[in-house]
């Protein structure tokens, strides 16, 4: 199993162990995970809403945006064996909300995205696929 199926297999089973915790369904987690996401793009980029439309639209933010919200799953899931069911679901919102959020994207994220959906659409420049040999 390669590297990148086996981080997929544990954040999927984290992920079951939080819709367990919570007694939520797939529907219910994707939206949260989604209201999060543009809470945050919203809260740290601003009123630039081209921009948020045009970070989403990177596979870069999400690579970057599901590890963190697996770290903050994978932090909840330690955090809650001794609450009561109804103090999950508020230290869920809390552990995920995307304002006390304080990290950033790695500027690599913020400069490819920024690369290729704002200046080279710009300059009209197209996509150019590099093939290195070795």
């Amino acid at each position: 199993m390669s590297h990148v199926k086996q981080i997929a297999s544990i954040q999927q089973i984290t992920r079951s162990g939080v819709l367990l915790a919570l007694g939520w369904d797939d529907q219910q987690y994707g939206d949260f995970l989604m209201q999060q996401a543009d809470a945050y793009l919203q809260y740290h980029i601003g009123a630039d809403v081209e921009g948020v439309q045009q970070i989403k639209q990177t596979r870069q933010f999400w690579a970057w945006w599901r590890n963190h919200w697996h770290r903050r799953d994978v932090l909840f899931l330690t955090e809650i064996k001794h609450l009561a069911p109804a103090e999950k679901g508020l230290f869920y919102q809390i552990t995920h909300d995307a304002e006390a959020i304080e990290f950033t994207p790695h500027h690599l994220v913020m400069e490819h995205t920024f690369a290729t959906d704002v200046i080279n659409p710009i300059c009209g420049r197209a996509k150019v696929e590099r093939r290195v040999s070795i």
